[in-house]
């Protein structure tokens, strides 16, 4: 009877070793303790970093590891070639304005039509004339009475109450 192969296991490749990791403590130098409980903790202070590539040191032109990128990305164009050109548009057409679409509905259609003016309810032409007659009679009865005394104006030698 022929039996199917069997599969051998997958054990994963062993990684090379990289460089140990410095403890933090040992990478940012001396730490010092606060003698104060209010005190706040002391910046990290940095190392050196020798192998760190400095801008001077930079080589002009692309990277090995960033030309498969380059590729990719060399067909697109950098801007696209049918974008708007500034004046060659008009502008957008804004949305109309709907009249007293705020108002509550009864008030919205309008102000009341105008009576014309002999159809005046209420109207009274001699009320001006009246309301100017009582003013002006008041004013002179006003002149023509003395005028009462006034707590400032009373007499030096009488007893207060």
């Amino acid at each position: 009877v022929p039996t199917a192969p069997v599969p051998a296991p997958v054990v994963p490749a062993p990684v090379p070793p990289g460089p140990a990791p410095v403890p933090a403590s040992e990478a940012l130098g001396p730490v010092e303790t606060r003698k104060v409980a209010d005190e706040p903790a002391p910046l990290p202070v940095r190392g050196t970093h020798r192998n760190r590539a400095t801008p001077a040191a930079a080589v002009p032109g692309v990277r090995p590891e960033d030309r498969g990128v380059l590729a990719e990305h060399a067909n697109t164009p950098p801007v696209p070639r049918l974008s708007a050109v500034r004046g060659t548009m008009g502008k957008p057409q804004l949305p109309r304005r709907r009249a007293q679409e705020h108002i509550v509905p009864q008030l919205r259609g309008g102000p009341a039509p105008r009576q014309e003016p002999e159809q005046y309810t209420g109207h009274d032409p001699g009320l001006m004339a009246a309301f100017q007659r009582g003013v002006g009679l008041a004013e002179a009865q006003q002149h023509s009475e003395p005028a009462p005394l006034t707590p400032a104006q009373r007499d030096p030698g009488g007893t207060a109450e």
